[in-house]
């Protein structure tokens, strides 16, 4: 019989919960393609969503789907079950699940992204704590760095320019008095926008390692013997504060610049 823990179930719903802040913009407006400049009293939320929120909460929920992975291996393997096939219908019921929720509902869809990341997941199943954790380090930190430096050097990436008005203008359209085919096409393209050939590798490496991470807890049975990781994971929290403080603050800092995420 598979255990719930509860903790998990209830770090998993307040991680969903940021998600879904930081992308509510995203629910009534076409964002993704509109200058991050807003006005003053709308400046303060956005600032807040941006340091607090903006990608904070997706490396939390993408570690639960590694901690969830690796659970429901072991208990397969303890159990005597085949594990490949069953978590082969899960990741193709993902992909299917996802595609249904950025072509029929919304183009910021992460499923999608999930399942192939979860196929590339299946070859560290037997890998050990040390290696999940080395593995995830080396794919995120190298490039989370070149990532960083290039965005502070390049600024505002997001400016409305004639082009991206034109874009604006042709969603709102869309969305507001288009067919039924119309509205999918709509869909297609801002799917694309964010998921290309170019944006791949910063949506694996923005993903991928935490999927590790989260793996190697379940591995090392961190929730089970929590007691025994009180400092450890003290310490990291401590650790990370100073750094997710310094990351989001950094481009407010050098030339009033806004911190960007590839996934939110």
């Amino acid at each position: 019989m598979s255990v719930r823990y509860k903790s998990i179930d209830s770090i998993r719903g307040f991680a969903l919960l940021g998600i879904l802040l930081v992308n509510m913009p995203d629910f009534y407006s076409p964002h993704l393609y509109m200058s991050q400049e807003q006005p003053l009293v709308r400046d303060v939320a956005s600032f807040f969503i941006d340091v607090v929120a903006r990608a904070s909460f997706y490396p939390l929920f993408a570690m639960l789907f590694g901690f969830g992975f690796m659970i429901m291996f072991e208990n397969a393997r303890k159990q005597g079950h085949s594990f490949s096939s069953m978590y082969r219908r899960r990741l193709v019921g993902l992909f299917l699940l996802g595609c249904i929720h950025a072509f029929l509902i919304w183009y910021g869809d992460i499923l999608i992204s999930y399942a192939l990341c979860g196929a590339v997941l299946w070859f560290f199943k037997d890998a050990s704590v040390k290696r999940l954790l080395t593995s995830g380090l080396s794919i995120w930190l190298f490039p989370v760095f070149i990532v960083a430096s290039l965005l502070i050097v390049s600024g505002d990436m997001t400016e409305e320019t004639g082009l991206y008005q034109q874009i604006i203008k042709e969603s709102f359209e869309t969305y507001a008095s288009g067919t039924l085919g119309m509205i999918i096409h709509q869909r297609l393209q801002d799917w694309l926008y964010l998921n290309n050939v170019y944006s791949a590798p910063f949506l694996f490496v923005s993903i991928f390692p935490f999927f590790l991470f989260g793996a190697a807890a379940a591995k090392a049975k961190v929730v089970q013997k929590v007691e025994n990781y009180v400092l450890f994971l003290k310490g990291t929290l401590l650790l990370s504060a100073c750094f997710f403080l310094l990351g989001k603050l950094l481009p407010y800092i050098v030339g009033g610049k806004r911190s960007y995420a590839l996934c939110s």
